[in-house]
């Protein structure tokens, strides 16, 4: 079967030039597969605050809902670097025809970074709440139903997709700081976590997608993500990663063996989004938006360096019948895709 052009939705973002990180609060769409490049942004919305690490989710109706983040107060002086993120709970809907976004039920307990998917036409948050990692299910009432402590305890970064009703929690950092090389099947209606073989790498913020293949089998990727370089004086200092690895899951829900490394990337990013589609493994196309590098910094030893970070303007993407590696491209005119915004294919 043909699979129809989806299109991709971008909410919010940051993005960081020379190292200073800003917001937006716009609601980009692109054409998800173009192999030309998406071309310059067409912003959708505009929303009434910046904000970034957002969840969001297609709900039907031609509705995307969007959930949490993490919003740019200015503290006095009122410079770029005084920045400071403030973590939200607010839930919101985008009509993708009137292009209206209206405000819902906040969500209970989960503050700031923000995952949404779908099961069953029930949406699911998954997020902090103090210093547990928590689930909440939107209720029929359009409230958020309790916060249920979940059985994993990332600080932060761990990728989550639902894929056939599978959802896989990968990676993010470990309460040491330490990227996680920790792979999940989560079962959502027990709340109980079954493990899958270990990542190759640690990685957070990656890029995570999956898909449905015509046998049956699932696959799902990850694709970059921040790892740990190595600690100075207490201090973390990541760098971005180049793989993209993914792990196919059979019929009856057992991996088939482990991850597997499929090609690197042309230049490390974290804080992108993965995007794939294909039936069959011969045809898979991957495709990864937006995120940002931290440059290799040298001063006598190696050091990678958050404050040299800056955003990717290129959207890399590889066919693996073609043995070329990435395409990529990038123009003048070009739209910086943010890196960690929301992120849905329609």
């Amino acid at each position: 079967q043909q699979q129809q052009q989806q299109q991709c939705y971008a909410i919010g973002g940051m993005n960081i030039v020379d190292g200073i990180r800003s917001a937006t609060d716009k609601i980009y769409t692109f054409p998800c597969s173009s192999t030309s490049g998406v071309g310059d942004l067409e912003v959708v919305a505009t929303h009434s605050f910046p904000v970034y690490d957002v969840g969001s989710v297609f709900i039907g109706n031609n509705t995307i809902m969007f959930a949490g983040g993490t919003t740019f107060a200015m503290t006095p002086p009122n410079d770029e670097l005084s920045r400071i993120g403030i973590p939200l709970n607010y839930t919101y809907t985008l009509h993708l025809g009137s292009k209206k976004i209206q405000s819902s039920a906040h969500m209970n307990k989960i503050l700031g970074p923000t995952t949404l998917i779908t099961m069953n036409n029930i949406v699911y948050a998954f997020g902090h709440c103090g210093n547990k990692f928590c689930m909440e299910k939107f209720l029929e009432s359009s409230k958020w139903g309790p916060a249920i402590i979940t059985p994993f305890n990332f600080t932060s970064g761990a990728g989550i997709t639902e894929v056939g009703g599978m959802v896989f929690v990968v990676g993010g950092l470990n309460v040491d700081g330490k990227p996680s090389r920790l792979a999940y099947v989560y079962n959502v209606a027990a709340n109980t976590a079954t493990r899958l073989p270990h990542l190759l790498v640690g990685r957070s913020r990656p890029g995570m997608y999956g898909v449905r293949l015509s046998n049956g089998h699932t696959k799902v990727c990850v694709a970059g993500g921040d790892f740990l370089s190595y600690q100075k004086s207490g201090q973390y200092l990541y760098t971005s990663l180049v793989s993209v690895e993914c792990l196919e899951i059979g019929n009856g829900g057992q991996p088939k063996g482990g991850w597997n490394f499929i090609k690197l990337l042309p230049k490390g990013r974290a804080g992108a989004s993965l995007y794939m589609t294909g039936e069959t493994d011969d045809a898979l196309q991957y495709f990864l938006y937006g995120g940002y590098h931290i440059p290799t910094v040298h001063s006598g030893k190696e050091v990678w360096d958050d404050d040299m970070a800056f955003s990717l303007n290129d959207e890399p993407y590889f066919n693996i019948a073609q043995t070329t590696g990435w395409a990529n491209w990038t123009s003048s005119d070009f739209t910086p895709i943010p890196s960690r915004f929301g992120f849905v294919a329609v």
